[in-house]
């Protein structure tokens, strides 16, 4: 059985589908709400694990009830949580998503997402040492997905990342990932005027 590690984002999606937009000072009735866990990273984690993988999440989760519905779906899908750290006094990420006219908008709020940092993945290094992959994401601080890309090639860690939402990446760092899953648009910002002529 692989074993993956996932450091990222863990959040929960909030939802309203609505017949329409709503315009700046109005009010209308939504249709349905939505509350669901989210975030690129847990997402990540729970495919991974639904695909028979031994999956071990590090992030941060704020102390609240969004925070214990990320703990209750990650162990719910054999995800080891062990990593998942509760901030007292944080809000844990929550993504605002509007569903209207086939159509979407989304408001993310990093909260205790931005807060993943190198002195976690240190805590956490024994582990993602061992894994046969480690998953990154942009919803947490691009110096930790650095730190963790820099200790991962030290000691031949295979990782993999997700580069959105889409942010610059040194190509010092891209040089280093073993995988990189861009869509075009994501691509097009990572390799804008890289292979043309001077």
């Amino acid at each position: 059985m692989s074993k993956i590690v996932v450091v990222g984002s863990c959040n929960i999606d909030i939802t309203v589908e609505c017949d329409r937009w709503v315009h700046p000072g109005e009010t209308i009735f939504g249709n349905r709400l939505t509350v669901s866990p989210g975030g690129k990273g847990a997402n990540q984690a729970v495919a991974a694990a639904r695909l028979g993988a031994d999956v071990m999440m590090v992030g941060c989760i704020g102390d609240d009830v969004y925070g214990q519905l990320v703990l209750k779906a990650l162990k719910e899908n054999n995800v080891d949580s062990t990593y998942v750290k509760v901030l007292p006094g944080e809000n844990s990420g929550t993504a605002h998503i509007t569903v209207a006219e086939d159509d979407n908008t989304i408001i993310v709020i990093k909260a205790a997402n931005d807060l993943v940092s190198p002195e976690l993945i240190d805590e956490a290094w024994e582990d993602i040492s061992k894994a046969d992959m480690v998953l990154l994401q942009h919803e947490i601080p691009a110096a930790t997905n650095a730190y963790v890309i820099e200790k991962c090639a030290a000691h031949g860690v295979p990782v993999l990342l997700n580069p959105a939402p889409v942010a610059p990446v040194p190509q010092a760092l891209l040089d280093k990932i073993t995988y990189l899953t861009p869509n075009e648009h994501e691509a097009a910002t990572l390799f804008a005027g890289k292979g043309k002529a001077d």
